[in-house]
């Protein structure tokens, strides 16, 4: 069967070669699928990356967070974990 399959399939290429219109319809749509399969691996690199950046942000201001509970300066805390100002600040209201 496994023949019989690659036959036709064989046959129906040999059909689709031939006629001009037919491969340049085989053509582009080869294309089309490329580019959405590169498409979509951008994006989930472009999703990764941002779940990166969302991952640093909150370790930051974790360890923000427990500098504040012992008492560091903000001062400190800025330079430390490089987050703003305003930030280190709205996270000390949020921990009284």
């Amino acid at each position: 069967m496994a023949d019989e399959t690659l036959h036709k399939a064989f046959t129906m290429w040999e059909e689709i070669s031939r006629d001009p219109d037919n491969w340049a319809a085989y053509i582009s749509r080869d294309k089309f699928l490329r580019d959405q399969v590169s498409i979509r691996e951008e994006a989930r690199e472009e999703g990764l990356e941002e779940g990166r950046q969302e991952g640093r942000q909150e370790a930051q201001e974790e360890i923000a967070l427990h500098l504040l509970a012992q008492g560091v300066d903000i001062d400190v805390i800025v330079k430390a974990t490089s987050l703003s100002r305003e930030k280190v600040e709205e996270l000390q209201k949020q921990q009284q």
